[in-house]
This record gives C-alpha cells, structure tokens and sequence, in this order.
C-alpha cells in the first residue's frame, strides 16, 4: 500500500504490521471486516470521520463497536481496500480550432442507406470526417465516415461543422 504525506508529497511502501499507527489527516475512511470473520456475509462498511489524533485500528474498533456491539482491541485488523477522494486546480487545456471551410464540402461518393420513416433504400452523399472544415455544412441523407466511427444524418437533417470540429445536427425547417 502507498503511503503518501501531503507536506513532502512523498511515497512508501508501509509493511502490513504498521497498521495501528497509521494516520492520515482530514479525510473519511471506510472501514471493511476480514473475509475470514463471522460476519463476512453482511454489509459490513461503514464510514468514519478520520482524524490525525487517532489510528486507523483505534477507528475501525470504534466503528466495529458501534455496529455490531463487540470488538477485539487486541487483533490487528487489516486494510482491505481503502478510497481517496483528492481535488486539484488546473487549467484548462487549449482547444485547437479547425480552419474555416474555403471550398463547399463535396461528398466523395454514395452509398445505398435504408430509411425507416420511409421504408426504403436511398441514396446518400458520403463524405470524410477529415476531410471537414469549419461551417461545412451537409444535408441529409448523408453518411461521414472516420476511423472510429460512422454518423448517418438521416433526410430532413442537417450536420454543421462548429470550429472545433463538432457535428451540430439539427432537423431543417418543414422535415
């Protein structure tokens, strides 16, 4: 298990038996009972405020105390998972835009698509996802292909590209 301090934001391995005097400030805890207990078939978490004045083994026994009216001070539970929550402040990465479209965006063949609303074939311009430029805009039916993925823009639908690279499809007016 690594152990990290916040003051020297540095990592070690802490050996099973140093569980007792492990601490951690300001942070909640769940605390689990061993598989091998009696009761290892119920919901056995619970969480618990932890604070940097008591041990991790001094809470779990609290806790195991509240929940099920017993404990065993004098064995060592153990850490069977544990879950960090950590928040940080970054800035937000730069999102590069696409060049607005010079030329109209021309499909580069046809392919057959079926139509429910319909129930037929028809014909739809094909175009490439790459290929896409700011503000092209593509009527429906109409299919672009990329690498990972194929968009269908159906009859009665339009696509525009937004600049950074972003289909916007939306139904044109009397579909």
């Amino acid at each position: 298990m690594a152990v990290s301090s916040p003051s020297t934001q540095s990592s070690s391995v802490a050996p099973a038996n140093c569980l007792p005097s492990m601490t951690f400030p300001r942070t909640s805890v769940s605390y689990g009972v061993p598989p091998t207990s009696a009761t290892a078939t119920r919901a056995s978490r619970s969480r618990c405020p932890w604070e940097a004045t008591t041990s991790l083994a001094d809470d779990f026994h609290a806790a195991h105390d509240r929940l099920y009216h017993y404990s065993r001070p004098d064995e060592v539970p153990f850490l069977v998972n544990i879950e960090i929550h950590a928040e940080g402040r970054h800035q937000a990465p730069a999102l590069s835009q696409l060049d607005a479209a010079d030329r109209p965006c021309e499909p580069i063949g046809t392919r057959k698509i079926f139509v429910l609303d319909s129930s037929e074939w028809t014909d739809a311009g094909v175009y490439r996802r790459d290929a896409l430029a700011a503000g092209d805009r593509i009527s429906g039916p109409a299919v672009v292909d990329q690498l990972d993925s194929t968009v269908v823009i159906l009859p009665g639908f339009s696509a525009e590209v937004d600049p950074f690279g972003t289909m916007i499809l939306t139904r044109m007016e009397g579909a």
